[in-house]
């Protein structure tokens, strides 16, 4: 089922938390419907958090505050946690348990409509309010939420706390990782941009794409925007992360900047590629998060990401995120 027909709602949904709740009630609907019945073991109160390709997810960051979220709200609850990350690969093809135990098969999944609750709270800010956990709970959310989780409950968990309990990085990928950092000359700033489909190279819905002139405009001013922080960061190498390869691939060859080779794909978008795309997505956030600070550079068309400000909260490193003409401003 394709939630993206709501599209031109999307901005109306993102202001009004009683449409979204409706929203998702439609959603839950669905699954209820097309995934359960009466049949099914009980397995009691936990919460499993659910990237199963049955609702679209949103990008890697946000899968990660989602499952960051559920955990610590699994502890607040005092309830067994389970992770069932499966779309549109394993998650345990590039991540492995640290000190807690996520893994679960299918078939000790429950699907009986008895004992099982199923909570869609995407793009839901507030739900940790009353989300309640009387059963095994199928839960959907991805919002970076856990400053509002430790003010409302009490607590104080980090997610740099939380992301190292739960994984461990296999050793594939973290010999991958050590070799694009040693190409790095010293310590570097990090440098993110979303496009978004701006430059016509990547599939995300159905958004914006800019003609070939606006895209050369465009491009030039993120150029003179890294410029920019280079000065500000004098004697800093500078990488740059984006979700355009036409874009990196415009920087090549440019004294003390490093992008990350490999294709650039969105995980709710291409279902069907192999783990070697999907894992530049992992790359990028490791070698990001190993950065001095990290940038997130906006306007223009250019979107907030939560993709470097999660890496940065993984990795307790500094974050910031700019106005691109704000930036360019300061080097007149």
């Amino acid at each position: 089922m394709n939630f993206y027909i709501f599209s031109p709602f999307k901005r109306y949904l993102q202001k009004s938390r009683y449409i979204r709740v409706l929203y998702n009630n439609l959603k839950m609907i669905y699954l209820y419907c097309r995934y359960y019945s009466f049949f099914g073991r009980n397995n009691g109160k936990r919460i499993i958090f659910r990237v199963d390709g049955r609702l679209h997810h949103g990008g890697l960051a946000d899968r990660f505050a989602g499952i960051i979220t559920a955990y610590a709200l699994s502890k607040i609850y005092n309830v067994e946690f389970k992770l069932d990350y499966r779309y549109p690969f394993y998650l345990t093809d590039f991540l492995s348990p640290n000190t807690y135990n996520w893994i679960i098969s299918d078939d000790e999944i429950s699907y009986n409509l008895f004992f099982v609750d199923v909570a869609v709270r995407l793009g839901d800010l507030q739900y940790y309010k009353y989300l309640k956990i009387k059963k095994e709970t199928h839960l959907y959310a991805n919002f970076k939420i856990l400053n509002d989780i430790n003010v409302w409950f009490g607590t104080n968990y980090t997610y740099k706390q939380l992301f190292e309990e739960l994984f461990s990085v296999n050793f594939q990928l973290k010999l991958k990782i050590s070799l694009i950092r040693k190409e790095i000359e010293g310590q570097y700033i990090g440098v993110v941009f979303r496009f978004q489909q701006l430059l016509g190279d990547l599939k995300e819905g159905n958004y914006p794409i800019l003609d070939d002139v606006e895209q050369s405009v465009l491009i030039k001013k993120c150029k003179a925007a890294i410029s920019q922080i280079m000065n500000i960061h004098k004697g800093d190498s500078v990488l740059v992360t984006s979700d355009s390869r036409k874009f990196l691939d415009t920087l090549i060859g440019i004294e003390k900047v490093y992008t990350i080779p490999g294709r650039i794909v969105h995980m709710d978008f291409t279902k069907d590629a192999e783990n070697g795309i999907y894992e530049k997505s992992f790359i990028d956030f490791f070698v990001l998060g190993e950065s001095m600070k990290i940038y997130n550079i906006i306007g223009e068309g250019l979107i907030k990401s939560g993709f470097p400000m999660i890496s940065a909260w993984v990795h307790d490193k500094p974050f910031e995120r700019i106005d691109i003409n704000l930036l360019l401003r300061n080097t007149k």
